[in-house]
């Protein structure tokens, strides 16, 4: 299983984690994480995974759909086509088990995002780290 390391960043944000080559997954400084495994983000991001292993709630944000960004961490994260991450999303929302990610615009909007929420995740371009 493939851990991703955790970079502390100073003030802004709590870490960093380097994915791939172009995506990073940022997260607020209250996240008590110093790793995590692409298997564990991924259910995160797909809502799988609602609470650390120190039972601490995380939230998380996706970019806008189309996005370059976004399509790499479809592709390097999730493993899934945008098709298929609809329907997931879909099945979610019909079931209501899990609230629906909060989409923002761009890497600038996740960060802040990220940094002014307590336990959120987000992802940006690893070359705005």
């Amino acid at each position: 299983m493939k851990k991703l390391k955790v970079l502390l960043l100073s003030g802004c944000l709590g870490f960093s984690l380097q994915a791939s080559a172009g995506i990073a997954i940022i997260g607020n400084a209250n996240l008590s994480l110093d790793s995590l495994s692409t298997k564990d983000a991924k259910a995160i991001f797909l809502c799988d995974r609602k609470y650390l292993a120190d039972g601490q709630k995380v939230v998380f944000a996706y970019q806008a759909e189309g996005s370059a960004v976004r399509k790499e961490f479809n592709k390097s994260i999730l493993a899934m086509k945008p098709t298929s991450i609809k329907r997931h999303w879909s099945k979610i929302k019909f079931t209501g088990a899990c609230d629906q990610p909060k989409i923002l615009e761009d890497d600038e909007a996740v960060r802040a995002w990220v940094k002014s929420t307590p336990g959120a995740i987000g992802y940006i371009d690893a070359s705005h780290v």
